[in-house]
Order: structure tokens, then sequence, then C-alpha cells
């Protein structure tokens, strides 16, 4: 299995897409969904849990792997 990605290394990759975001969440009307901390614990991303693969390619999640993220959706169809 691949070695997890680092989360630095995670942070150092999306930084101008991060600090845009961060932006456009400042703005009335606009919810960023910032998926990140679901899916990286401590220093690293996980890329499988359970012994399952998370992603089916470098950037997609598998089913698998999105389920964490449900909590992150809640809120916003609740409003």
């Amino acid at each position: 299995a691949p070695a997890p990605p680092l989360l630095a290394e995670f942070e150092r990759r999306q930084r101008f897409a991060s600090a845009t975001l961060s932006r456009l969440d400042a703005l009335d009307g606009v919810t960023v969904l910032w998926p990140h901390p679901y899916l990286c614990g401590g220093a690293s991303c996980e890329v499988a849990r359970d012994g399952r693969a998370t992603y089916f390619d470098d950037h997609h999640l598998t089913l698998h792997g999105a389920a964490p993220l449900e909590p992150l959706f809640e809120g916003l169809f609740a409003r």
C-alpha cells in the first residue's frame, strides 16, 4: 500500500486553492465545505480505511472513502 500523504504536503499543494476558498467562504450566501478534516488525522491523510481503499485515483474518493464526509453535508441540507 502507498504511504499516506502528509497533511503538511496536502496543505502546501492546496495553499492557493485554500486561500481562494477562504475568501469565498467569507461571502454572504456562500458555504465552502472543507473535507480534509474528515479525511486527515494527525500528520497524514488516509488512503485506506478498514483495509479498503479510500480513493480510486489520485483525486476521487471511493464510496467507502466518501462515507466519513456525510456529517459535512448534514448541516448544509438541514437549512
